[in-house]
């Protein structure tokens, strides 16, 4: 009884694109990299991973993630502690 038609326009067409966006930005980056560890012996991979560049990018990582949420659990605790206290047409949005 179906018609072949789903209720979502262009539904398949948004998918696609999707798709082709994660495979491009997403998994072909990956690919490479495994590719290229992948000629590596054991040695030269700890080799590359625990030099003084590859620990120098590891620091500067968690320090932007710790940093990150140090600012958006601030940011955080004072949005909600202003549409807690206050009324204002935000705060209906936030309510269930």
């Amino acid at each position: 009884m179906s018609s072949g038609r789903g209720i979502l326009p262009g539904f398949s067409l948004s998918l696609g694109l999707a798709v082709t966006y994660l495979g491009l930005i997403v998994l072909l980056p990956i690919g490479a990299l495994l590719l290229h560890a992948g000629g590596m012996s054991a040695h030269d991979f700890i080799a590359a991973t625990t030099g003084p560049r590859a620990l120098a990018s590891y620091r500067v990582t968690l320090l932007s993630a710790v940093e990150a949420v140090i600012f958006n659990a601030l940011a955080g605790l004072l949005l909600a502690w202003v549409l807690a206290r206050y009324d204002s047409p935000a705060a209906a949005c936030s309510t269930l």
